[in-house]
């Protein structure tokens, strides 16, 4: 029963960590939507591209907001109006908003005022360039905005016929607590150019939204310690049961002429062997659990994200100082003088 009590601990540090972790990525994606979370403005293309080599295009895209005359035409009727258009690079763009066949994506804003959208299509007003989009992509802008948003790529507006569009910013899909650090790399590299940059930090703008995820983050790490504790209090209870049902039986090996070394190797490998069946086991136990909430509670598959990283490493830790305890342990209890 020993590795399936061990397993049921680190299946609740994985379930309990993993859960927080994906709640605040729901309650941010609810917040800012598809928006990124940093936009770092300057007029230096060049400092802006060199920048963006620093984060990598996973997590980064040049962009260019503009305010563009747009003829938005359904089944129903047309729209003429000036709206938002929030111009990505298409990798970018296809990462956030997920675009299905053409890269333009429009927000749920825009959506609803276009109502029925089985057809849809964009047409510039002043060249009549004008596009069909077939199966146009809605996305959520999030509450922090309210305004109505087309996401498009530089190449889709060019066959709009807006020429000559140059990128005066770039925005960053980076994790809340990476935002100090990404700042303060953008300034060093900006010292190098010698030129002024802007930021529009979207959590910082609402200082509610800000202090809400900076309280999440702080319970996110305080469940997380209280559960690795708890896993580790099981396993060095596990360890004293042990110790106390086998004492004499282990004496007994060294009676037979194992050496004390050879004794604590043994029960250090033993150790392990228990709990990397026992983390195998969590691991299917998360499963199972992740299920069945997915099921109670009725949110999409992809309410859950990946196992954090940091699970992983405090997981490790605890392997190291554990068979580190087990060795230590067995080595002092049977050196020395033999008690049956």
């Amino acid at each position: 029963m020993l590795p399936f009590i061990i397993a049921i601990s680190f299946a609740s540090l994985f379930f309990i960590n993993t859960l927080s972790h994906s709640y605040k990525a729901y309650l941010l994606e609810s917040y800012i939507g598809t928006q990124g979370v940093l936009t770092i403005h300057s007029k230096s293309n060049k400092y802006l591209k060199e920048l963006q080599d620093k984060f990598g295009d996973s997590e980064s895209s040049l962009k260019k907001e503009l305010m563009r005359e747009l003829v938005i035409s359904t089944s129903q009727y047309s729209l003429e109006k000036k709206i938002k258009i929030i111009l990505l690079e298409e990798n970018y763009l296809q990462k956030k908003v997920n675009y299905n066949n053409q890269p333009i994506a429009i927000n749920k804003v825009l959506a609803n005022i276009l109502g029925n959208l089985e057809t849809l299509s964009i047409q510039n007003p002043f060249t009549k360039n004008k596009i069909v989009i077939e199966d146009v992509r809605i996305v959520d802008t999030g509450f922090l905005s309210s305004e109505p948003l087309i996401f498009m790529s530089n190449s889709f507006i060019k066959k709009l016929g807006y020429q000559n569009i140059v990128w005066n910013s770039l925005e960053l899909d980076i994790h809340l607590d990476k935002i100090n650090s990404a700042k303060d790399r953008a300034i060093t590299l900006s010292e190098k150019y010698g030129i002024d940059i802007d930021f529009k930090d979207i959590l910082s703008q609402n200082h509610s939204s800000q202090e809400l995820f900076g309280n999440i983050r702080y319970m996110e790490y305080i469940v997380l310690f209280i559960t690795s504790l708890l896993s580790f209090i099981i396993l060095t209870g596990a360890l004293n049961i042990i110790s106390k049902i086998k004492e004499k039986a282990i004496s007994l090996l060294r009676i037979y002429g194992l050496s004390t070394l050879v004794i604590s190797v043994g029960l250090t490998f033993l150790s392990l062997l228990i709990l990397s069946i026992s983390i195998i086991l969590a691991y299917f136990i998360f499963k199972l659990m992740k299920i069945y909430f997915i099921y109670s509670i009725g949110v999409s598959n992809e309410f859950f994200l990946s196992l954090d990283s940091v699970v992983v490493y405090i997981v490790g830790t605890i392997l190291i100082i554990f068979s580190t305890l087990t060795y230590i342990w067995a080595y002092q209890t049977f050196k020395g003088k033999i008690n049956l």
